[in-house]
């Protein structure tokens, strides 16, 4: 089965487990490198304040001082373990882009797995034979959309979970796997 993976980056243990798959070819990498608009002072801090609460945002702003070099990070990893898996690797401005498809078409993936992304609209998840799963950082249908973990043990779950289902039109609502 020839897979194509989308992500963000930090797939690296995705890679490596895909890799160790008999009768799985992971055929191409994508990762979207320009993953947040271009966002004012005032809409960061509103934000941040919205996901990470007060001291959430506060500690981000005096334990990091480069949220960028976290992606890069993230991003060197998921490019090394590739490397070491022989994947090739294709950076993108944006998964929906009209080069991107092409190429995501050019793969002929019987699958796509989905790790770590934006919402992908159905014009890239549905371009694999099979269309494509995600593993999703929560237990669906229960927590749907990020930062799932967050709302989990925010709300004293007794347990906390991935889900791996089909990507569809509407966030984290696919079948289960």
């Amino acid at each position: 089965m020839r897979v194509i993976l989308l992500t963000h980056g930090g797939a690296d243990l995705v890679i490596e487990r895909l890799a160790e798959l008999r009768g799985v070819e992971v055929v191409a990498v994508f990762i979207e490198t320009v993953i947040t608009p271009k966002r004012g002072l005032i809409e960061k801090a509103r934000r941040s304040i919205k996901y990470d609460g007060v001291s959430g945002t506060i500690r981000k702003l005096f334990g990091r001082s480069d949220a960028a070099a976290d992606t890069r990070t993230t991003n060197d990893l998921t490019r090394q373990a590739a490397n070491r898996a022989g994947i090739p690797i294709v950076e993108v401005d944006n998964f929906h882009s009209d080069s991107c498809l092409e190429k995501m078409s050019a793969a002929a993936a019987d699958l796509g797995v989905v790790y770590g992304t934006n919402i992908i609209k159905e014009s890239v998840f549905s371009i694999p034979k099979f269309g494509s799963i995600n593993l999703h950082q929560g237990l669906a249908p229960y927590y749907r959309g990020g930062p799932p973990v967050f709302w989990e043990l925010f709300n004293d779950e007794k347990e906390v979970g991935l889900t791996v289902h089909f990507v569809a039109s509407a966030v984290d609502t696919g079948e289960i796997v």
